[in-house]
């Protein structure tokens, strides 16, 4: 009984020193959720949709110094790729934002086509006007030019997506001076070569700019030469 009573004693003690047992669950604060790879997009260039070009300015006449370059223009995805808004985690981002600088004519009439001619005007006709004329010409791009870039450096130069641009420019027709019978006036499709920098900005929304890649190139620019011969 005694031995009974004693084995009693040390369970109620044992219970009431250490209560009751039960089992502890581990929390952690970490995210249960990932983003499956599927729905990361790497939006890149003119197979996005929403893309714009943004101009800034002109392609510039001045022949290449070495030292003066302007800003084009820039290419990036429309804005709500770019917004500063909190996003969800499902709803990252990389793209590219590509910018284009002239720096300037490395040669002036690099390409010059066969004549085309616009008319004759005789001596002593009061015939003086300026007329338009029109020709649809082709640039040409550098190796150098990742393919990438070539949306962006076509709108830099305000070239449609094949590359080519409507040229239009306003002659003054007027006939010849004394000792000559016929002004003859001719046109010719050409182009200057434009020496461009290239700076390719890798971007996510979440982050900003990643990193940066500088590029060097040249552009064939359409223009249309025009002139007149004069004929005994």
């Amino acid at each position: 009984m005694k031995r009974l009573w004693s084995l009693f004693t040390v369970t109620i003690l044992m219970l009431t020193t250490f209560g009751t047992l039960y089992p502890v669950k581990a929390e952690t604060n970490l995210p249960t959720d990932t983003i499956p790879d599927e729905e990361i997009e790497f939006p890149t260039g003119d197979d996005v949709e929403n893309y714009s070009f943004i101009q800034l300015s002109e392609p510039i006449t001045q022949n290449y110094d070495r030292n003066n370059e302007v800003l084009l223009g820039y290419y990036e995805p429309a804005a709500q790729i770019n917004s500063t808004v909190v996003t969800p985690m499902d709803n990252y981002r990389e793209y590219d934002k590509w910018y284009v600088y002239d720096q300037g004519i490395t040669k002036s009439w690099s390409y010059l086509s066969n004549p085309y001619f616009i008319m004759s005007i005789a001596r002593g006709m009061s015939y003086e006007k300026s007329k338009e004329i029109s020709a649809t010409i082709s640039g040409t791009f550098s190796k150098e030019i990742p393919n990438a870039s070539l949306p962006t450096v076509k709108s830099a130069f305000n070239l449609n997506a094949s590359g080519s641009k409507k040229v239009t420019e306003k002659i003054v027709l007027s006939g010849p001076g004394s000792g000559y019978s016929s002004r003859d006036f001719y046109y010719k499709k050409g182009r200057h070569t434009h020496k461009i920098k290239i700076v390719q900005e890798h971007r996510s929304n979440w982050d900003g700019v990643l990193w940066k890649k500088t590029f060097y190139g040249s552009v064939g620019k359409p223009a249309i030469k025009h002139y007149s011969v004069d004929r005994r």
